[in-house]
């Protein structure tokens, strides 16, 4: 054991430079609003360089590839989309060049999840290079997750049928071993009423003053669920939106509807947050609303469609369970100290590897969640080197 750890880490030290190259070189490649294509030529391209095997695309577009041919699979998943950048005058710098400073990256996808990527590469091609593999497949898988969680791994199991044993997932913990996360729902409310002219009100039924008292019933429910537990463990809810449909800005709209960002406790199921919803519905109003889960159904980039419920259950996978142990031992190897345990408050891939699929995940991951998607979004360096030994070392601490 001990001597593969130091052949591995050996080997990583060597290609440092390489690593942090690779890891400017992806983030200079704009791959917002799910277009992946470029930035998968650019991994695909080091990946091959460094001896994955059966290096492909699947049909929604994702990059995966393998290293060792062994029975047990591990998975390591961190997606090569990212979110848009907006307004550029506002970042002070080139949000994909971005800018160096004390060893920290600040670019748009360092933390969300660009500084996940090199390490898995590198680690896994280490941990083949080192013949640390005996009984394992390792697959880099970088995926889709930015517009609907879990949508991508739910047609590599299910559509490409390839599902492994054990995935890690590649999102900002700071170094630490996650092993939980929140879920959510998303939702749409709608209240029918009757158009009229807007000089005679009486004329018509304004379905926004239905909504009125559903939006202070949401108020409620959030200042409620607010001290159902701690921050994994207690839901919320947001009205995120609202439109009305209505031939003028001069007439009663005939509905209205709130959109609902439901997140969801560990523990908490998805069935139960939706019917709490429906719940909150005034009986007066009941018979002129519905209230129904949204259906994304968006094309990937390749043009690949398959529609889904915005359902993306919270999961969380014991301390003492053998992987969880697994990962914490890897960590500690690295790290050289107690490693840190945590789950994320947000939703990521998990909600269909673990939540749904029942895959045994664990996430690990340079940077903090606090810059994902902000105009600081940052990653130290030397984080993304040290998450790579954590890939690389993994597997001599997984029980096959």
């Amino acid at each position: 054991m001990q001597t593969l750890q130091q052949q591995i880490l050996s080997c990583l030290d060597d290609h440092e430079d390489n690593i942090r190259t690779f890891m400017r070189e992806l983030c200079a490649i704009n791959s917002a609003d799910g277009k992946i294509g470029s930035a998968v030529q650019r991994t695909a391209a080091e990946m091959e360089k460094l001896g994955f095997h059966s290096i492909r695309t699947d049909r929604m577009g994702c990059l995966i590839g393998a290293v060792g041919n062994g029975p047990v699979s591990i998975l390591y998943d961190a997606h090569l989309d990212t979110v848009g950048v907006g307004n550029m005058a506002d970042w002070g710098w080139d949000p994909f060049e971005g800018k160096m400073e004390d060893d920290v990256l600040y670019a748009r996808g360092a933390c969300d999840t660009k500084g996940c990527i090199p390490g898995m590469v590198y680690g896994l091609a280490a941990a083949a290079h080192a013949c640390a593999l005996d009984g394992f497949t390792l697959y880099y898988y970088g995926s889709l997750e930015e517009q609907c969680d879990g949508l991508a791994p739910r047609v590599l199991v299910e559509e490409e049928g390839l599902r492994p044993d054990f995935v890690v997932i590649g999102e900002p913990t700071n170094l630490a071993v996650f092993h939980a996360q929140r879920g959510r729902i998303e939702m749409a409310v709608r209240f029918a009423g009757k158009s009229a002219h807007a000089s005679m009100p009486e004329a018509g039924d304004n379905p926004t003053y239905k909504m009125a008292p559903f939006l202070q019933a949401m108020q409620q429910l959030n200042k409620y669920l607010a001290n159902q537990g701690d921050e994994l463990r207690k839901g919320s809810v947001a009205v995120t939106d609202i439109s009305c449909e209505t031939p003028s800005i001069n007439a009663v709209p005939s509905s209205c509807t709130a959109y609902l960002d439901r997140r969801l406790g560990i523990g908490e199921l998805p069935e139960d947050a939706a019917a709490e919803i429906r719940s909150c519905i005034p009986d007066a109003h009941r018979d002129a609303s519905s209230a129904e889960l949204l259906v994304y159904e968006e094309p990937s980039y390749t043009g690949y469609v398959r529609a889904v419920e915005k359902v993306f259950p919270a999961w969380e996978l014991p301390l003492y369970h053998p992987y969880v142990q697994s990962g914490i031992r890897a960590a500690e190897a690295v790290l050289g100290k107690p490693a840190s345990t945590g789950g994320w408050p947000a939703s990521t891939n998990g909600a269909y590897w673990q939540g749904t699929a029942g895959i045994p995940s664990i996430g690990f991951g340079p940077g903090d969640l606090i810059h994902a998607h902000s105009l600081q979004e940052q990653v130290r360096m030397a984080d993304v080197v040290t998450a790579a030994r954590f890939y690389a070392l993994l597997p001599l601490f997984v029980e096959n």
